[in-house]
């Protein structure tokens, strides 16, 4: 999936610290958290349309409000899936239809990796809109539902850990055990990156 999107951003810091040791030299990280606010003020400038896919179920017309009040000029569509939704099932393609009737510059998937990605993979091809941006807990950082990181835990790329520390339950077992495959591609990039003899 990631491999056959048009944009992939280096969020987390581990990415960020992997390529310097590779030799790539990425410069910096882009987050959904910062992303998703520089992207809204440059479509309330101009007066665009955004699709928002996420928050908490129910809560479309609160998002719609916030963010039309946040970034004046913004015209915001929002639709928060039940807990659940999958890619295939019938609150997935209700979700695209609706994007298809809005019409929008982008849509924001912030449903949590993987089912955002998973969504975005099956139904990109069939939305009318110019960009599908997958930022995961973006939105809620930027509604003020959950606290970002202090800049401090930031700048030293220690930002899961502050996520870690706030929701040990629903993350422990992401950043403790499923990275750890990150690792195994961490070794096979290094080994392929060591001149051969």
């Amino acid at each position: 999936m990631y491999r056959s999107a048009d944009f992939v951003f280096p969020d987390g810091f581990p990415v960020l610290v992997s390529s310097r040791l590779l030799g790539k030299r990425i410069s910096e990280r882009v987050t959904g958290a910062d992303l998703f606010p520089s992207v809204c003020r440059r479509l309330a400038a101009g007066g665009g349309k955004a699709f928002v896919l996420g928050g908490k179920p129910g809560g479309e017309e609160r998002i719609c409000q916030k963010l039309s009040r946040k970034y004046a000029g913004l015209n915001v569509l929002a639709y928060s899936p039940a807990y659940g939704f999958t890619e295939d099932g019938p609150h997935a393609e209700a979700s695209a239809e609706t994007i298809n009737a809005w019409k929008p510059n982008v849509v924001f998937a912030c449903l949590g990796t993987p089912r955002q990605e998973l969504w975005a993979f099956k139904w990109r091809a069939e939305l009318r809109a110019n960009l599908v941006l997958c930022l995961g807990a973006a939105l809620d950082f930027d509604m003020g539902d959950v606290q970002r990181a202090p800049r401090c835990f930031r700048s030293l790329g220690l930002e899961w850990l502050w996520r870690l520390l706030r929701e040990p339950g629903r993350l422990g077992k992401r950043y403790l055990l499923d990275d750890l495959g990150f690792l195994k591609i961490l070794w096979q990039e290094f080994v392929k990156s060591v001149p051969k003899q």
